[in-house]
């Protein structure tokens, strides 16, 4: 009986930089690639791995990475030659690779991207154009500016430019704080046409403009503008300025959570990093709190009925669950909307801490600022940790904030606040192991 004739093996390891005397390279790597994922045997998996070790050194790995993502005869080999490209350009730097060249890989990338649906492979590709977004001959427009001006970044779809735009702060480009504002109050403005149907930005192609309240849309721009907002910037967009968009009504919707918690999560980041920009003063006693000079007081109300509303089941849980010993309140609660609910609390947290004089004495407290005051008093001794976390980690400057101005809360919302930290001490975990103190 005739033995199976034994599996070729694979390609020979190649030496660093000696891609270029191949004639397919691309089918090359797609044979060792195919070794690597099939075969069970570890010596020919060893080499395989090695192979591609190699390649991933050497300067032919860029020629070799596009045509996989151009030419790729399966998904998953367009996808390894998009993550090979997101390797050899972490760090920033364009990858060692000479501006003009950097400047062409850009430009092929973007070129690649207009043909490439929505999903893992335009997330990486995106990654990777991000990297290179200040790649090429210095230009006084900036960044933006470049981007703007290049065909190839205006033929794109706009998920894809978002895609783009939200990855650049992570990919290692320099960008200067006046290009960081500048961007910001563009994202400001298509968040005005995403979510409140204003113009689109006259800069930004009108062919990609997609139809205003379209729920991808609306995300992808919430997802890009928190991003940005993030990012530190002493003139950054304040809450105050976002107040005053066509985008105001439409985050405020986002943030009672009418499209879902995703969208709730990424408001209610922006709405935050927008709070770290807003002006505050002091007033003349410790006792009547701070107040945000330029956010208007009809629209803090409007936030703090939103964050209200939206947080009001957090106050029944932390009940219940405190008559369920073993429960812990939010047993119906997905991890995107206990995101959500988490960011809600350290921004409603924030808003009351900044914004603590309208609960002073005698200054009338709207019932929504009691009411968001006392659900995050229950948040504190809340039983699910990532709710306690969120009322007391970075954000407890607003318990003492509140504590100041305690005197219009009455005494039955004051005890609350006492008992609540002190079921949130005690169901903490001991950070003094046993024996640990002698």
């Amino acid at each position: 009986m005739n033995e199976a004739p034994p599996p070729p093996p694979p390609p020979p390891h190649p030496r660093r930089n000696s891609w270029s005397g191949l004639t397919q390279p691309r089918a090359e790597a797609e044979q060792v690639l195919r070794v690597l994922w099939t075969t069970q045997d570890a010596a020919e998996r060893r080499a395989a791995n090695e192979w591609l070790t190699g390649l991933q050194g050497s300067g032919e790995a860029w020629t070799v990475a596009i045509a996989l993502v151009a030419s790729g005869s399966e998904p998953d080999f367009k996808q390894f030659g998009a993550t090979l490209l997101c390797n050899k350009l972490r760090g920033g730097g364009g990858g060692g690779l000479p501006s003009d060249q950097a400047a062409g890989l850009r430009s092929e990338l973007l070129q690649q991207l207009r043909v490439v649906p929505s999903g893992r492979l335009q997330a990486s590709l995106c990654r990777a154009a991000a990297g290179l977004v200040d790649a090429g001959a210095p230009s006084a427009d900036g960044v933006l500016g470049r981007l703007l001006a290049d065909p190839d970044f205006r033929a794109l779809r706009m998920d894809a430019m978002l895609e783009l735009l939200t990855a650049v702060p992570d990919e290692g480009a320099f960008i200067s704080v006046a290009e960081v504002q500048e961007i910001q109050e563009l994202l400001l403005e298509l968040l005005g046409h995403a979510l409140g149907g204003a113009a689109f930005p006259a800069r930004l192609p009108a062919a990609a403009a997609p139809t205003p309240g379209a729920a991808d849309y609306c995300q992808a721009a919430l997802r890009c503008a928190s991003c940005w907002a993030a990012q530190a910037c002493s003139e950054g967009v304040s809450l105050s300025m976002v107040a005053e968009e066509r985008c105001f009504e439409g985050l405020l919707a986002c943030l009672g959570g009418v499209h879902g918690p995703e969208p709730q999560l990424l408001a209610a980041e922006l709405c935050v990093a927008a709070l770290a920009n807003e002006s505050c003063a002091a007033l003349e006693t410790a006792a009547e709190g701070i107040s945000m000079t330029d956010l208007p007081p009809a629209a803090q109300l409007q936030l703090l009925a939103a964050l209200a509303t939206a947080l009001a089941p957090l106050q029944a849980s932390a009940a219940a669950a405190a008559d369920d010993a073993g429960g812990d309140g939010d047993e119906d609660g997905e991890d995107g909307q206990r995101a959500a609910r988490c960011a809600m609390i350290r921004l409603g947290a924030t808003l009351l801490a900044k914004g603590s004089a309208v609960l002073a004495p005698g200054a009338d407290a709207p019932p929504a600022a009691l009411s968001l005051l006392s659900t995050l008093v229950a948040c504190c001794g809340h039983p699910a940790q990532a709710y306690a976390e969120s009322a007391l980690g970075e954000n407890d400057e607003w318990v003492a904030a509140l504590l100041r101005v305690c005197g219009g809360w009455g005494a039955v919302l004051a005890a609350q606040l006492h008992a609540s930290l002190t079921q949130a001490l005690s169901r903490r975990p001991n950070p003094y192991p046993s024996g640990s103190l002698r």
